[in-house]
């Protein structure tokens, strides 16, 4: 993000853990894996 504070980078931390979780789900359901 803009801010490179130490209290954005919780928000970030989640942002970034939420896109690799979605990102994970699409692959999982494109491979026809479990969810």
């Amino acid at each position: 993000s803009a801010t490179e504070d130490g209290d954005d980078g919780a928000l970030e931390i989640h942002e970034c853990v939420r896109v690799l979780a979605e990102k994970r789900r699409l692959l999982g359901k494109a491979s026809g894996s479990k969810p």
